[in-house]
């Protein structure tokens, strides 16, 4: 069952979406509000820019920097999943990598996130 599961599978379909000229204060509030750990950041053509994590957001909170923009906190290491990639795959990724969060694409579309949770959660099931 488990080399049958795909990213799909256990790709999460909500998630928040920011500009990377967001302030921190929104990303934080998001945070605060349990609305995610880590979220996807935009360009302007509504373009995978990259992640903020749940460690930079602790970071920004912890300074009290909320009047920041996402940019200055965000990781632009982007790489991105096929949604038809099996989970074996999706493990070395990460790992390789040393990735926390990575958006799923199907023709250049956002359409779900994979974090390390995602994964823990399915190797459980």
């Amino acid at each position: 069952k488990l080399k049958k599961l795909k990213a799909e599978d256990i790709m999460n379909r909500q998630f928040l979406k920011f500009h990377f000229r967001d302030p921190m204060k929104e990303v934080i509030e998001a945070y605060d509000q349990k609305k995610g750990k880590h979220f996807v950041v935009l360009d302007d053509e509504d373009q995978l820019r990259g992640y903020v994590l749940e460690s930079s957001i602790l970071k920004a909170k912890s300074k009290n920097d909320f009047l920041s923009i996402l940019s200055d906190y965000m990781s632009s290491m982007v790489g991105y999943i096929d949604p038809t990639s099996n989970i074996q795959s999706i493990i070395h990724h990460f790992k390789h990598n040393n990735y926390t969060m990575q958006a799923v694409l199907q023709e250049g579309h956002l359409i779900g996130t994979i974090d390390r949770d995602d994964i823990q959660n399915a190797l459980k099931n």
